[in-house]
Formats: structure tokens, sequence, C-alpha cells
């Protein structure tokens, strides 16, 4: 249901009411199946009313949605005037999310399939065999399969097609950018899929041996984002919020008392947080 990413009624209404309003429920519960985070969820259901809306603008309907035309609509993204869309920035989230409704409509049987296979729309031919090697020699599934693809799809937008020109540089700067733009789930997750694709690559002898190597590790650390001490001011308010009258609050009275007056602010911080 749209009510466990959505909760504005003008937000949940306008979804379920646009051109792919009786699909919006489902998909979203397909997605929460299959292991979608709050954020990407989120994003894809808007784009799959984006589409519904481009469709309805160009006499169309769900129903006629095919390669062709999800690469008119990418094209239109940049420059998207669409009535009531609300598919936040024009960027590959949204292209993505498009293809990822059209596979749930082909699924329920609203669209027809374009290919025997189920591979993703539009891929790259590189990406395509690299979906059948993970598929055959690793066993992943599809929903991992469509992870590592889309994001094989983005280097290659990005860094070029011609993956032998790849050097350590570009890789690392591709991902360091990628990151600030996401959050840290994401981003590893990034970094896992890439290590896996440039692996592939070198196997294939299609890129320079070892370039996984250059995909760098994310720190991310228990409690990192902690201030590193409290302030004299942030201090004295813990210590009154003690309530005296108690034992427990005796207690918590003295053990601040006593991480205080040796310095160890962050220790307070870390005790209570």
């Amino acid at each position: 249901m749209l009510d466990r990413y959505l909760v504005a009624p003008k937000t949940l209404n306008r979804l379920r009411t646009g051109p792919a309003g009786a699909f919006m429920d489902s998909f979203a519960d397909t997605l929460e199946q299959e292991g979608y985070s709050a954020a990407s969820a989120v994003r894809y259901i808007r784009a799959g009313d984006h589409l519904g809306r481009f469709m309805r603008m160009n006499g169309g309907t769900l129903t006629d949605v095919g390669p062709q035309t999800l690469e008119v609509f990418r094209r239109h993204l940049p420059t998207c005037s669409c009535p009531d869309a609300k598919g936040g920035k024009a960027n590959h989230h949204v292209y993505f999310g498009a293809k990822r409704f059209r596979e749930y409509l082909i699924g329920i049987r609203v669209c027809e399939s374009d290919n025997p296979s189920n591979a993703e729309i539009g891929e790259p031919a590189i990406v395509s065999v690299f979906r059948r090697w993970m598929q055959k020699h690793r066993g992943a599934k599809a929903s991992t399969l469509r992870l590592y693809c889309r994001d094989a799809s983005v280097m290659l937008e990005v860094l070029g097609h011609d993956v032998s020109e790849w050097d350590p540089k570009r890789v690392r700067t591709f991902l360091l950018d990628s990151a600030r733009n996401c959050g840290i789930s994401t981003a590893e997750k990034r970094v896992t899929s890439t290590r896996a694709f440039l692996r592939y690559l070198g196997v294939q002898g299609l890129c320079r041996a070892g370039l996984d190597q250059a995909v760098p590790a994310l720190a991310h650390w228990r409690l990192a984002t902690l201030p590193r001490y409290l302030t004299a001011d942030a201090v004295n308010r813990l210590i009154d919020a003690c309530n005296g009258d108690s034992l427990r609050g005796l207690r918590d009275r003295a053990i601040i008392l006593l991480l205080v007056r040796p310095g160890c602010a962050r220790a307070i911080w870390r005790t209570f947080a």
C-alpha cells in the first residue's frame, strides 16, 4: 500500500486518481516485497505516476508502453511539463523507476513483453551479457541482477562505453561522486555492484586486469555522527535535567559529574544517547 511510504492525503489522492492510479498500491507492495528502501520506493512510485501522465498527455495508455516509448520518455525528462507530475529531479532514478514500473505492468499482463527474456529494457549489449554470466556462474537472483545491471548501465553512461579506456582514477571519481548524491546504504550497494561488474570485465579481458581493486571501501562507523564533545552549557543542562528526588536521578547525576570532572564529555553523550 502507498500508505507505507507516503502520508500526505493530497499526495496519496493524486497518485491514486492519476492515469496509473489503479496500479499504484500494488506496485508499492511489489517494491516492498523486493526489498527496496523507502527512499527508492517513493522515487519509483512517483516515476510510475509520471509515466502514466506522460502517456495520457501524448494520447496513449499504459498498455502502449514499450522500449521506444521509454526512450522518448527519457528524452522528455529534462524539459518535462507534464501536469501534476511530481517525479523529482530529472535524473536516472526517474528513468529506471519508469522501467521498473513497466516490468511490473508486464508481470500483471497489462503490457506485453518485447522479447523472450526478462532483460532490462534498452540495456547495453555488454550489460546483457554480464546479466547472463551472473545468472549462470553466480546464480544471482532477479533482484540482484536488476541492481547490478542498473548500476553497470549507469557506469557506462558516465564513464563511456569503451571499457578498455577505464582507469582507476575515473572509477574512483565515479563512485565518490555517486556517494555524495545518495545515502550510505545505496552507496554501499553501488560499491558492491561496481566491483562485480569490473571483475567480470577483467575476467573477460575487456578492461585492465585488477581494476576492481580501485573501488574504494566506504567507511561507516557506528555513532560516527555524534559530536566530539558537549559544550559547557549542554553539560549544565544535562545535569539540571536529572531528577534529584529519585534514586535513578541521583545515579544519573553522579555518573555525569564523574565523567565531567576528568573531561569525558563525549563519553557522556555515548552513555545517554
